[in-house]
């Protein structure tokens, strides 16, 4: 599962305690590989890679993040015909 947002992704904290999506979403989906860009990965090649591994073993693909990052997860998801779990950021 690829998570946004990231330092490089935005500039303000989506949840008021300052839980980023990925630490909120860990404990409701405890079989995913949770993902997170970093400054050395775009966002496009983490769900690029993310989306080779969900079709390696019949898996889905799932975000979390704003409409830019959802909307890409989409693009990738039918592109290679996976279930997609997506949550807002």
């Amino acid at each position: 599962m690829a998570c946004s947002p990231s330092p490089a992704l935005t500039s303000a904290p989506a949840y008021p305690d300052d839980t980023p999506p990925s630490t909120a979403s860990a404990p409701l989906l405890p079989l995913a590989e949770l993902r997170v860009p970093s400054r050395d990965t775009s966002r496009n090649d983490l769900l690029d890679r993310a989306a080779r591994d969900a079709e390696q073993v019949q898996g889905a693909l799932g975000v979390c993040g704003g409409d830019g990052t959802v909307s890409a997860a989409a693009d990738v998801a039918l592109e290679r015909s996976l279930l997609l779990w997506s949550s807002r950021a």
